[in-house]
């Protein structure tokens, strides 16, 4: 609850225009949104002393991976990798736990620039899709691990954004990295359209 209060907080700030991430951590080893360091030690440490609990793993992994990825924390996606990893055992086929442990290893791809993460992100999303066919976000994330990826898969690129803006015809992300990707190719016609 600590760590989804505090993430309601930080989005709160940040619609206030108020600043939160731009703020030093307090001297105390609170984090610049209300939770310290202690409470997500101890959270994860009751997540690891509960490992059958689903709902526990669920919440808390999909908490820690939001706060984890506003804050920039490779550490904490890490961690909360992890226990999504735990929930995704659990039940392999809820929804929520695979986009964001999907998410999770896109991230870690991203941070470490480990193409290996985006392998797994691909296959995690694949999973979510099957769940989810219609879903133009979870496309478009997938589509984005191909732009990404060390060599980018273009070709690859390109279909998975056309599928997810035929799902989506305004998905932004879709529109906007499907022009940097004909761009990269120096294909500017295509971009302009």
């Amino acid at each position: 609850n600590s760590l989804n209060r505090s993430t309601i907080n930080a989005l709160r700030a940040q619609s206030d225009n108020r600043p939160t991430n731009s703020q030093a951590p307090a001297a105390n080893g609170q984090s610049d949104v209300g939770v310290s360091d202690e409470e997500i030690k101890s959270k994860i440490a009751e997540a690891d002393a509960n490992p059958t609990d689903f709902a526990f793993q669920k919440n808390l992994g999909r908490g820690l991976y939001r706060f984890a990825a506003m804050k920039r924390d490779a550490a904490l996606v890490e961690e909360s990798k992890r226990i999504l990893e735990r929930a995704k055992d659990l039940d392999p086929k809820d929804f929520d736990v695979l986009v964001d442990l999907g998410n999770a290893y896109f991230d870690i791809g991203y941070f470490k620039k480990e193409a290996a993460a985006f392998k797994k992100s691909r296959e995690t999303y694949e999973a979510a899709m099957v769940l989810k066919p219609n879903d133009a976000n979870v496309r478009t994330e997938y589509a984005l691990t191909f732009y990404l990826d060390e060599p980018a898969d273009l070709k690859r690129t390109h279909e998975e954004f056309a599928k997810a803006l035929k799902l989506d015809p305004r998905q932004e992300r879709a529109l906007q990295f499907t022009t940097s990707a004909y761009i990269r190719q120096g294909d500017f016609v295509n971009a302009t359209k």
